[in-house]
């Protein structure tokens, strides 16, 4: 394996700590390793590569089992210059869907992620499944494993001269290697468990009829008082609804928040611009525009804070007080867990506040004191 991890190091060298990311399709049939290799990709990337301490469960934060929606939360949680590894891709990006609203977004956001200079390994079993976007352009390798244990590496250029029809016409690669097993692992052992409990999950919300009631009831709620489930994008500034909050405040999975959301987009009565956000002709939530001379109205009084709102007032008071150590490494940080319970805001929204800081300010330890300085692109 070591060819392939001196790949993994040179990407972030050249890539990563230049402000770029890289996108890596991982393509094998199931049963292959598919997710064995994004594991250790992703352990060998955040151990040895960037020297953080991580334990089995810190593994698992940066795996996407689910959808769209939390691989959005992963790529805005995790630090900048992490791995993300997505082992089922073609469940919300897939080529045979047509390219309908909701993946252009995906794509969009994945094209956003840019920001955070990201390592993302995107799993998929068949070619013909990859967004076309991504085979084409967004993706800079690709990794194919024609057999349990072994990994083939393809670059841009060669990735251009395959038709991502059948594997069989893939041109030489660039870099051969194995891998091994994880099998009888602890890490195994948990993983496999995990997996078995999101694809209940996946199904059983997919599928049984209590699901299915359940997410139509939540949708019938929420739209009473969409404005307080509407959160706003750092990094655009657009407005969207939030499956976040909506788990966090009816007690619901991720997956079955992200259900909800689906419905209340396809609600004819609900009309979601990037700056205003409608039920009928009632405008519930609307931002001013660059350009714009009046903003708009809001349909709850007590809803917490935007997030620009807790950045600007925690700017103004004091990053320092938001700043926490590592236990074992005893490196500063700014803690999104302080953000959320100091303003009441969801994770992702939490989450979002902590990556604008990030840009703005680096935390670091002089003589054992922990110190905040503004950046130079602040």
């Amino acid at each position: 394996m070591k060819h392939y991890l001196d790949l993994i190091e040179k990407i972030n060298q050249r890539y990563l700590t230049k402000e770029y990311d890289r996108v890596i399709i991982v393509l094998a049939d199931e049963g292959h390793g598919k997710s064995t290799l994004i594991a250790e990709t992703i352990f060998h990337f955040e151990t040895k590569i960037k020297k953080r301490q991580l334990t089995i469960q810190d593994v698992f934060r940066h795996i996407v089992w689910q959808d769209a929606d939390e691989l959005r939360e992963t790529l805005t949680g995790l630090p900048e210059r992490s791995s993300v590894g997505v082992m089922d891709s073609a469940r919300f990006l897939n080529r045979k869907e047509g390219m309908k609203d909701e993946q252009r977004e995906i794509e969009k956001d994945i094209y956003d992620a840019r920001a955070f200079n990201h390592l993302l390994l995107l799993g998929f079993q068949n070619p013909k499944s990859v967004p076309t976007d991504l085979a084409n352009r967004r993706a800079k390798n690709l990794i194919y494993i024609p057999e349990r244990g072994r990994l083939q590496v393809y670059s841009r250029s060669q990735m251009n001269a395959w038709d991502w029809e059948d594997t069989k016409d893939l041109p030489e690669a660039s870099l051969t290697d194995t891998f091994p097993s994880l099998d009888d692992t602890p890490f195994w052992e948990e993983f496999k468990a995990r997996d078995i409990e999101k694809k209940k999950e996946r199904v059983g919300t997919e599928t049984e009829e209590t699901g299915s009631k359940i997410q139509y009831e939540v949708r019938d709620a929420v739209k009473e008082d969409l404005a307080y489930y509407v959160s706003q994008d750092l990094r655009d500034g657009t407005l969207y609804i939030d499956p976040e909050m909506i788990s966090m405040e009816f007690e619901i999975s991720a997956t079955q928040a992200s259900q909800v959301r689906k419905l209340l987009n396809r609600d004819p009565s609900i009309m979601i611009e990037d700056y205003r956000i409608q039920v009928g002709t009632e405008t519930i939530k609307e931002i001013e525009r660059e350009g714009s001379e009046s903003g708009g109205t809001d349909g709850a009084d007590d809803e917490p804070l935007a997030p620009s709102d807790v950045l600007s007032d925690i700017k103004e008071n004091g990053v320092k007080k938001y700043v926490s150590q590592h236990t074992q490494t005893k490196q500063p940080y700014i803690d999104s867990e302080l953000i959320e319970m100091a303003y009441g805001l969801s994770i992702r929204k939490a989450s979002k506040v902590k990556k604008a800081l990030q840009k703005e300010y680096a935390v670091g330890l002089e003589d054992g004191e922990i110190t905040v300085t503004e950046t130079s692109g602040s």
